[in-house]
């Protein structure tokens, strides 16, 4: 697999091809209406690439199988906690052409080019119905760091949840609200909480969610959490789950959650130690 700089002329017809196909994804996701996805996508585009091809730090590739071109390939290569690492904004084949391993072929060689540059980790986002995509990584070896999962707000009733509702105390303000459930004197959860302005109104995003080994408590934390955030004219909430969190993940699929996107990552040993190995 090739990858050769895009074109200007290419880029013209990416631009709008690459937004639409954001948007839609959004949707599909469950992570947003059509019209709130679309301009999302339009935000967001213009956010990381404000110079087009000439944006620093974004490197954009025509990807060629011989003289045939077969996929396209967006990556970042940047600062991140753990040093320099590479982030793939947008990968795809060609329609007509894929089952072919392509996908395959043009990832083995994004990790090439984000190790050229010094990246020693390459990172992904790949959206919760994509089930084709996420098989393609996990075979390549990257692991999933987080899921976010979100459940709408204002399309359904609050559902009762046996055991009766939990008391919910607000830790000291801050830029987080931080909220711990009690049933009774017993602490039986506890969240972290941002609500921020989305495109159709309010959303909730939790991180740090905390809950009992007995399943029960989880739903009867997240029903309290739900009705905090109704209150607050949140119109969806999203949870951030580790990777390894599996527990606190089906719980929250049990209340409602979808799986909108998973983070995925993958060591990137130097070129001398992966050809060692």
């Amino acid at each position: 697999m090739r990858l050769e700089p895009m074109t200007p002329d290419r880029y013209l017809r990416w631009v709008p091809e690459t937004v639409a196909g954001f948007a839609a994804q959004q949707t599909a996701s469950g992570a947003a209406p059509d019209r709130a996805a679309r301009e999302y996508a339009e935000r967001e585009f213009d956010r990381l690439l404000p110079f087009g091809l000439d944006t620093p730090g974004h490197h954009l590739w025509s990807a060629f199988d011989g003289s045939e071109e077969v996929g396209y390939l967006w990556l970042a290569v940047r600062s991140g906690a753990d040093g320099t690492e590479g982030y793939v904004y947008d990968v795809a084949v060609d329609r007509a052409l894929r089952g072919r391993g392509h996908g395959h072929a043009i990832m083995l060689a994004a990790e090439d080019a984000a190790r050229s540059a010094g990246a020693r980790t390459l990172r992904l986002n790949v959206f919760g119905h994509n089930t084709a995509a996420l098989k393609l990584y996990q075979r390549l070896g990257y692991e999933i760091t987080f899921t976010e999962l979100v459940r709408r707000l204002d399309d359904d009733q609050p559902p009762t949840v046996a055991g009766g509702p939990v008391r919910l105390v607000v830790g000291p303000a801050s830029e987080h609200i931080a909220l711990t459930a009690y049933d009774r004197a017993r602490e039986v959860g506890a969240i972290s909480l941002r609500i921020t302005r989305g495109p159709d109104g309010p959303h909730a995003h939790g991180t740090d969610l905390r809950v009992g080994r007995v399943p029960e408590h989880g739903r009867r934390v997240l029903a309290a959490v739900h009705d905090f955030c109704r209150e607050r004219g949140a119109v969806a909430i999203g949870l951030t789950v580790a990777g390894r969190d599996d527990d606190v993940r089906v719980v929250a699929e049990h209340a409602g959650y979808r799986p909108v996107a998973r983070l995925m990552s993958k060591p990137l040993p130097p070129a001398d130690a992966r050809i060692g190995g």
